[in-house]
């Protein structure tokens, strides 16, 4: 696992409840790294596929800027070509694996917003050398293992669980009186 600690470092930074206890009792953080080490282990495929697709993205999306640059015309029709090819060979395949894996559709408006403007913007192409797929598999992973290490402390006394909040009901609508009564 590299950057193991970064990783872990931020998973601390956007959980501050989960900090707040490893400053309490040092010795949780050992726990909490094996708890990132299985999650990890479970959701590998999602950050291999999203290196994957972020290296194809870092390297094909200069190369459709340049082809976009010679304006109109075959270049700019190759320049589409290679997107499609892209997108029908490593993003789409990622996203449904991705989704299936995790559950998470949260990821698919962040992904097709990106590329509908990488797609549509005259220089948009420069937005996929960003890693926003490794990026997001990593913060899922993260997410992961900051709900098992919570469930942990939680199930050793250590932490008082969170309240669910209730959905918010409406009252239920009342029906106008019948007019004939």
């Amino acid at each position: 696992m590299p950057d193991l600690e970064d990783q872990l470092a931020k998973l601390l930074r956007e959980n501050p409840r989960l900090k707040g206890k490893i400053d309490e009792r040092p010795e949780l953080y050992q726990t909490l790294k094996s708890q990132y080490g299985l999650a990890y282990e479970k959701y590998r495929g999602i950050i291999r596929g999203g290196e994957l697709v972020d290296r194809v993205d870092r390297v094909l999306g200069p190369v459709e800027a340049a082809l976009r640059w010679f304006g109109p015309g075959p270049a700019y029709i190759a320049s589409f070509g290679l997107r499609a090819i892209e997108e029908a060979l490593f993003k789409i395949p990622y996203a449904i694996y991705y989704t299936a894996k995790t559950r998470d559709i949260g990821a698919l408006p962040g992904w097709i917003a990106s590329e509908a403007a990488a797609t549509v913007l005259p220089y948009g192409d420069i937005i996929d050398v960003a890693p926003i797929y490794k990026g997001r598999a990593r913060s899922y992973v993260r997410k992961a293992a900051a709900q098992a290490f919570e469930d942990y402390l939680v199930k050793q006394g250590l932490l008082e669980p969170l309240e669910k909040k209730e959905p918010k009901r409406r009252p239920a609508r009342r029906l106008p009186e019948p007019a004939f009564a």
